[in-house]
């Protein structure tokens, strides 16, 4: 049985991860800035197990992870927020607290099987 995480509790968890994994501090920060975008997005209480790839779809798509002070973010950080959304869910994938991926098939062909 999976056991229930909100992006809350599993964000801090795969920060401690990628810590333990011996990421520098400068990548630490990106990613923890990049999944606060979604945290805010989603909101802290977001169970992962209901998340949907049609809602990770309008995460990709929303202002949020387009722009930033109502301009357009540049694409290479819109690639590094979808990146960087998809590493964290197949951690959590890869860490029992989801069953599958919930990416939209238009990001399923960076995953490796």
């Amino acid at each position: 049985m999976i056991e229930v995480k909100t992006l809350k509790d599993a964000v801090p968890e795969y920060m401690a991860y990628l810590e333990s994994q011996g990421k520098k501090k400068s990548t630490q920060y990106t990613v923890n800035l990049n999944l606060n975008l979604m945290v805010k997005h989603f909101g802290e209480e977001k169970e992962l197990g209901k998340m949907l790839a049609t809602h990770v779809a309008s995460f990709f798509n929303s202002e949020l992870a387009t722009k930033v002070n109502g301009r357009p973010r540049s694409d290479a950080t819109k690639l590094q927020i979808r990146r960087i959304a998809r590493q964290f869910l197949v951690w959590a994938n890869k860490e029992g607290l989801i069953n599958s991926i919930p990416l939209p098939n238009d990001e399923k062909r960076f995953i490796k099987n």
